[in-house]
């Protein structure tokens, strides 16, 4: 089984920089409205209406509705958010607008990852991005078929969570929770663990 796993640091960097340019929108329009000549003593923070803020958010998830549900780097909606945030610089600011490229890392998954667990005799195939995805960003792996799965105790957040079983050359299956995802993986690591599987709690009803 091939496996691959997602940091949500990528996640998290996509999000700033949506939120620096949501930020930079508005206060360009903001600056259109008021005129170059406004009183410089006027608060930008008192200038941002939430009004304002939330028709780009209503606009930015009608992008990601449109483009499979995201807006991530590389894809149809990350290009389309781009094009949104220029045409509203272009048509309510008088900014110059630069253009600069870079080249960033980026995480594709090749071909369908498989899932399959074996209890009792009983084998249970999942499929993927329904029933399991990947962590962006995480290495990709050739796992021997089967291999053992050991439950962590707790929420994996405490070295005396991992220290209480034996994980070495297993997957580790951790609750979501309390912890970061990568504060999970690095004692997965530590411990030897061949992998590392989080799962939502029932919590609430996105996890």
């Amino acid at each position: 089984m091939k496996k691959i796993f997602y940091a949500f640091y990528g996640l998290v960097v996509i999000l700033s920089i949506t939120t620096i340019i949501l930020v930079a929108v508005t206060l360009g329009i903001i600056i259109n409205r008021l005129g170059s000549n406004n009183d410089r003593s006027l608060s930008f923070v008192r200038g941002i209406k939430s009004d304002d803020l939330m028709k780009h958010l209503k606009q930015l998830q009608i992008i990601a509705d449109q483009s499979n549900g995201t807006r991530a780097i590389g894809t149809q909606g990350f290009n389309s958010t781009l094009d949104y945030i220029t045409r509203q610089l272009k048509e309510n600011t008088n900014f110059l607008l630069h253009y600069e490229y870079f080249r960033i890392p980026n995480n594709v998954v090749q071909g369908i990852p498989e899932l399959q667990s074996e209890i009792n005799g009983l084998i249970e195939h999942y499929n993927y991005l329904t029933d399991f995805t990947h962590v962006l960003f995480s290495p990709s792996g050739y796992l021997p078929s089967p291999i053992r799965l050991v439950s962590i105790p707790n929420l994996g957040c405490q070295d005396t969570d991992w220290s209480s079983v034996l994980v070495g050359d297993s997957i580790a299956l951790v609750k979501r929770g309390e912890c970061t995802f990568p504060e999970k993986s690095l004692l997965a690591e530590k411990y030897r663990a061949k992998g590392l599987l989080i799962y939502n709690d029932g919590a609430a009803s996105d996890r």
